[in-house]
């Protein structure tokens, strides 16, 4: 076994000259035990994982190499384009990049060339896989595949060791810090910890809820009409620019809004799913925990406290309608967990208009009004939007080649959105809200780095609140709450001395 073991340390040491190579850096040497346990079990699974499937110790050691080069280039990459570096819940994202992969910028992976370029390295593969004798029984490849990974995983639930890992694992991750726990435990020991942590606690709701007066047997013409509109990418540009284009509607919404300003958001660029749920439950990212990382990834299995699912115990009709797969982000199984009744995906947007790649704010707003006109019941309507989902590339619309033409033509449809949205309801002639806000901003190199602003906008109007002093800053978690208070003052007044 002389052999495969002078491999495994060939390969530690190859995985530790490449991992100094990750931004944030890491330190080189001088790392907590743990760090250095955590790169230690994780290269020998990983190692052991190939030498157990190939039998071939040089081919496994290459394959262990690049795949420690893919990682290190990976999260390279994500950090220099949105400021975070590679984190353990991107690896439940694996199949939507496969599948969607523009909207993770890696169109190359859809790519006829693509493959032409890797099928001559999938022949050497099995050249050298026909070529390198293997020195390694079947018995001993099964022990292989079993025996490392399984080690990795018993490791922190052993009586002893395991408490003093748990223990180590909280007092150098007690927060989730991507950035951070690289510079402090290098990328393997920041991957598997911050895994280890997230398995080990739970999310808490930010605050007790106050009641919701239930509105269940109002007439129609007194049924409030709700929507809240999450925007791809939207970012008021007039805050930052002179030439941004003008949004005659929002200017228009915001001189008569109960709320409006600059939103704190959790991302730069993408996790829509973070702000999302933010702003659904009211709950900042730091009572999160390490959930805060991808909140959907078991917001099903521990659901918080939903402003959708508090309107439907108060008598709403709570609809989400999102013009793309249900099974994004797992919301098919997420958005029932928070309360919606409802939900219209892309099935229902079959040969709707498209402005780029996605359905067009304009289809999508037909559809909400279509769903609007049929409800009689109180009703919240919650929507997120694709037209703007970048990246904002040459040929994506017609004449267009400037990557902020393309941005603010986008911008331009939104606005149209939310004037067409306040027209229908205020001619509804029942009582109504309207939130609309961004839910990341824009990946725009060419006017920031990596992003013009790390904030984006909202606007809450309603139809019986006077208009605010002014534009107010506030995170998502702040914006969801204070909508939700907003809309406990649709109830009757009956139903309101009922709760006092």
């Amino acid at each position: 076994m002389l052999y495969p073991l002078l491999g495994l340390l060939v390969l530690l040491v190859g995985a530790a000259l490449l991992e100094r190579q990750t931004l944030p850096r890491p330190p080189r040497w001088r790392r907590p035990w743990l760090a250095w346990g955590s790169f230690f079990l994780l290269g020998c699974s990983w190692y052991g994982l190939l030498l157990g499937l190939t039998g071939r110790v040089l081919m496994a050691l290459a394959l262990a190499l690049a795949g420690a080069l893919a990682l290190t280039w990976v999260s390279n990459a994500k950090y220099r384009l949105l400021r975070e570096p590679l984190v353990f819940s991107d690896f439940a994202l694996v199949p939507q990049v496969i599948r969607h992969p523009r909207l993770y910028y890696v169109e190359l992976v859809q790519q006829a060339r693509t493959w032409l370029l890797l099928a001559p390295l999938l022949g050497l593969m099995l050249l050298w896989l026909w070529l390198e004798p293997s020195p390694l029984s079947p018995t001993e490849r099964i022990l292989l595949l079993i025996a490392p990974t399984a080690l990795l995983i018993a490791v922190p639930f052993l009586p002893l060791i395991g408490t003093l890992v748990r223990q180590a694992a909280a007092r150098h991750l007690p927060d989730p810090d991507p950035a951070g726990g690289i510079e402090k435990l290098g990328l393997a020991g920041s991957l598997l910890l911050s895994f280890l942590r997230w398995l080990e606690t739970r999310p808490t709701a930010a605050e007790e809820a106050f009641p919701l007066p239930s509105i269940k047997d109002c007439g129609k013409r007194s049924a409030p009409l709700v929507v809240a509109v999450q925007s791809e990418s939207f970012l008021d540009l007039r805050r930052l620019r002179e030439d941004a284009p003008p949004l005659p509607n929002i200017a228009a919404a915001q001189a008569r809004a109960a709320a409006w300003g600059p939103l704190r958001v959790p991302a730069i660029g993408a996790y829509t799913m973070r702000t999302e749920y933010a702003f659904l439950t009211g709950t900042p990212s730091a009572r999160l925990g390490f959930d805060a990382l991808d909140p959907y990834l078991r917001a099903d299995t521990y659901p918080l406290p939903a402003l959708p699912g508090r309107l439907s115990q108060a008598g709403w009709q709570t609809l989400f309608v999102h013009p793309h797969v249900g099974d994004f982000f797992r919301r098919n199984k997420v958005m029932p967990a928070l309360g919606f009744e409802r939900m219209i995906t892309e099935e229902a947007f079959h040969g709707a208009e498209r402005i780029g790649p996605y359905v067009s704010d304009a289809a999508l707003t037909s559809e909400i009004l279509r769903q609007l006109e049929r409800e009689t019941r109180p009703c919240f309507l919650f929507t997120v939007t694709m037209e703007n989902h970048g990246p904002w590339r040459p040929g994506r619309l017609p004449g267009l080649v400037q990557e902020t033409e393309i941005y603010g033509q986008h911008l331009l449809h939104a606005d149209a959105m939310v004037g067409r949205l306040l027209s229908a309801l205020e001619s509804s002639g029942r009582p109504w809200a309207l939130c609309f806000y961004g839910d990341h901003p824009p990946i725009l190199r060419s006017i920031g780095d990596p992003a013009p602003d790390h904030r984006t906008d909202y606007l809450i109007v309603t139809s019986r609140d006077c208009p605010c002093d002014g534009p107010e800053e506030i995170d998502a978690a702040e914006l969801g709450r204070r909508f939700l208070r907003y809309l406990a003052g649709f109830a009757p007044a009956e139903a309101v001395l009922s709760q006092n």
